[in-house]
């Protein structure tokens, strides 16, 4: 009789709570998602958050609480990072909400993920957000910039002084970064290729290159003949040359550590004689 009555009791409370979320939710207005932009912050040449930003429009006349924003988000169509972002805010009454779901997106990783890194990809992230008592799918499409490499070219090289056994130059060096942000080069390694044939090699140590510029850099150098072969001296008795510039910029990220970035550059560059400016 007791154990009849148990089961009874328990299947009334189930019944009850059951029937309880049902009404609930009857009486509530499901609130909307809706995505707005995505916008990049902190960038840097190794990572930057996106920040992923939906308004939460809530049409009940109480205030709903917002919690455990699920995401997955996939980069041109492979699977990136997934996750909860365990947020607790609240949405006001008969109001309209904001939410940002910031995402920290290191670049070596997208690098792996991705047969290749062009300047923009393809991201798509979906997921839900838990509205009150509701889950509320969302997703969105898009595009994400990513960061250009910084460009080191030669400029020209000026002939300041010349004899038979040494000459005294100049490289005209331009590193150009076309980023909306700021960096620092630990140190610069490089060496420079005329007509083929190795011309010169040298560094540069803690130089700061602001947004969106090119900046001018004077490389002094002696060339020895005798070491270095009468063939450059012939190199430098014409007016212009093919070049090539190649090396390493080592970098100290405050969160990626120490890491380098190669490149390599090619054209056509001019040779000024002191007499002949």
């Amino acid at each position: 009789m007791y154990r009849k009555m148990a089961v009874f009791i328990l299947v009334w409370a189930v019944m009850s709570i059951l029937s309880c979320a049902s009404l609930r939710q009857e009486l509530i207005r499901k609130p909307t998602v809706s995505f707005e932009l995505m916008e990049l912050r902190d960038m840097s040449l190794f990572e930057a958050t996106a920040v992923f930003k939906f308004s939460v429009s809530n049409p009940n006349p109480m205030g709903l609480s917002i919690r455990n924003i699920a995401y997955h988000l996939n980069i041109s169509d492979k699977k990136f990072i997934k996750g909860i972002s365990d947020k607790d805010l609240r949405v006001r009454a008969a109001g309209l909400g904001k939410l940002e779901l910031p995402i920290t997106i290191s670049y070596s990783d997208l690098s792996e993920s991705s047969e290749s890194i062009a300047d923009k990809v393809e991201y798509d992230i979906f997921g839900s957000v838990e509205v009150g008592p509701f889950s509320i799918p969302y997703r969105a499409r898009g595009t994400l910039n990513l960061p250009k490499s910084p460009v080191l070219s030669l400029k020209a090289i000026r002939v300041n002084e010349i004899s038979t056994t040494y000459a005294a130059v100049m490289f005209d060096l331009e590193l150009e970064n076309n980023n909306l942000f700021a960096f620092a080069v630990k140190r610069l390694e490089y060496s420079i290729y005329i007509a083929g044939k190795e011309f010169a090699s040298g560094s540069g140590e803690n130089i700061s290159v602001p947004l969106r510029t090119k900046l001018k850099l004077e490389m002094p150098m002696k060339v020895n003949f005798f070491k270095n072969g009468q063939s450059l001296a012939a190199i430098l008795d014409e007016s212009s040359g093919v070049y090539e510039i190649s090396g390493t910029m080592a970098f100290d990220d405050a969160k990626e550590g120490k890491r380098k970035i190669s490149f390599r550059r090619a054209g056509s560059v001019p040779i000024i004689k002191a007499d002949h400016p």
